[in-house]
């Protein structure tokens, strides 16, 4: 039997607990919509807001 590790989502709006079932450990998000929402926001925040009009 595997130990899962139990983790806080990496979203910033999310609280969301879940269980890092990947072999290597590194699931960050609790689910591809956050997962998609902060690499959004990550790419806005790196765009000059004038280049998105």
């Amino acid at each position: 039997m595997r130990m899962h590790r139990v983790a806080r989502c990496g979203a910033k709006e999310c609280s969301l607990a879940f269980a890092d079932i990947t072999r290597n450990g590194r699931q960050r998000y609790c689910s591809t919509r956050c997962a998609n929402r902060e690499a959004v926001r990550r790419h806005r925040s790196r765009t000059p807001s004038a280049a998105r009009r």
